[in-house]
């Protein structure tokens, strides 16, 4: 069988991956240099998928640079989005501005 690239991950320290087309509940999804997870849920195209463990409170990961920080604990495979995704921004008073 032929797996198709379905995900790209930017940076080799990314604990997200980022979904190239729409990845279905239980598909394999696979960057271009091998790393691959199995998705737990629909992830749709543009949206992060988790590649490791990601611990309530640790930042997540993408172009090996931080974007948010997980709201509760994600295990690989499952959508990263803002159902457990934070900012770091907003909760930040030096940088959020009303």
């Amino acid at each position: 069988m032929i797996e198709l690239v379905n995900m790209i991950v930017l940076a080799k320290e990314d604990n997200v991956g980022i979904a190239l087309q729409r990845i279905a509940a239980g598909e394999i999804a696979l960057a271009s240099e091998g790393r691959k997870i199995t998705s737990h849920e629909e992830v749709p195209l543009g949206h992060k998928i988790a590649l490791a463990a990601i611990k309530e409170g640790e930042k997540i990961i993408r172009f090996g640079v931080p974007v948010g920080i997980a709201r509760s604990a994600i295990e690989p495979g499952w959508l990263v989005h803002i159902h457990n995704v934070r900012s770091q921004y907003l909760d930040n008073s030096e940088d959020h501005y009303e």
